[in-house]
């Protein structure tokens, strides 16, 4: 019975959630969010289906994103951090945690896990995005080079989920685009 009632439990999570139906059907945001492989599919279907803007920028966009990838929940050091233009990208990372809000309450009330979402990614994908040297990009976030390349391959994978979804998304594709260029670069 343990298996029943944790697809009943998930179906009602996706009906309280808008991703399914008062007939247990995908709705059309149910359908796209389904084809997702991400981490936390629900979280990123929620906020690409109702806010991210059409002319948002590639590297808000990989940085966006990158919070998501991160599965670990140890704080960051963020050093000198000061020395880099943040507020865009904070401004975009709130508004994002803002969004998710009730899904991740929901979350909590019906027993769920929620990982921590948290900012220094964003920040990390968000400056290698926009060009900063990978030696630059260490010395600002005491991270060890192989979780950095690590959050950026996942993240690109993550990226390449949006690139995906050029049907029921045709304006965010091409920024994903665009993004996956920015961070997969030497």
């Amino acid at each position: 019975g343990g298996l029943w009632f944790s697809f009943k439990r998930h179906l009602r999570f996706l009906k309280e959630t808008g991703f399914v139906d008062a007939r247990d059907r995908l709705t059309p945001d149910g359908y796209w969010a389904s084809k997702l492989r991400l981490d936390q599919p629900l979280l990123i279907a929620d906020f690409v289906a109702n806010d991210v803007p059409a002319d948002v920028k590639p590297e808000i966009m990989a940085g966006g994103l990158a919070p998501f990838v991160w599965d670990r929940t140890q704080g960051m050091d963020l050093k000198m951090m000061w020395r880099l233009d943040l507020n865009e990208m904070e401004g975009t990372f709130y508004r994002i945690l803002d969004h998710i809000k009730e899904i991740r309450d929901l979350k909590k009330r019906r027993d769920f896990e929620n990982s921590l979402i948290l900012f220094w990614p964003a920040a990390a994908l968000y400056h290698w995005a926009k060009g900063i040297p990978w030696e630059e990009l260490l010395g600002f976030i005491s991270i060890d080079e192989g979780d950095m390349a690590s959050l950026v391959m996942r993240t690109a994978d993550h990226l390449r989920q949006v690139v995906s979804l050029k049907e029921t998304h045709p304006q965010l594709a091409p920024v994903a685009e665009k993004a996956i260029s920015l961070i997969m670069r030497e």
